[in-house]
């Protein structure tokens, strides 16, 4: 596992969390707050210019909020196990992850998804832990398609 891995996993994410979406409309209710106590408009054009522009700078500050904290989970203090080799393995109990950190076994019932795009596998845990299962790691597409195929047939009949 690299951080470009680590990185395309946030790309992934950027749309799908809650708590993205939970932060930008925050964020876009403080803009609106401060539109709405300056009292010197006149016409709801002007109003609503202002909304317009309050929703693009809650988008810029939540992508800025996410890039920083994307900065820091790449470049910041590392956790022994999430970067550098890991071994997955597929079996009858669970998802098993091998690593410089340790074991870790997750068992079916466990497993909240399953997702292919593109290059990698992500096996969702719970809102915030994923295992990321990079096409690269394997010798052939075929193989990881295989892998792939495996790891939903036995997580779908857990």
């Amino acid at each position: 596992m690299s951080r470009s891995d680590i990185f395309r996993l946030n790309l992934y994410l950027l749309p799908r969390e809650k708590s993205h979406w939970f932060v930008f409309t925050v964020i876009w209710m403080v803009f609106v707050v401060q539109v709405i106590r300056v009292d010197t408009f006149k016409g709801i054009t002007v109003i609503l210019l202002c909304l317009l522009c309050s929703l693009v700078l809650a988008f810029v500050t939540t992508f800025i909020l996410l890039f920083l904290g994307l900065l820091v989970s790449l470049y910041g203090p590392q956790i022994s196990g999430v970067i550098g080799y890991h071994k997955y393995e597929i079996t009858e109990k669970g998802f098993l992850d091998q690593n410089e950190g340790g074991e870790i076994l997750t068992f079916w019932h466990s497993i909240r998804g399953i997702k292919l795009t593109g290059p990698y596998i992500f096996v969702r845990i719970n809102i915030i832990q994923f295992h990321i299962v990079p096409r690269h790691a394997f010798p052939t597409a075929r193989e990881f398609d295989n892998f792939y195929q495996i790891l939903v047939k036995y997580w779908k009949h857990a």
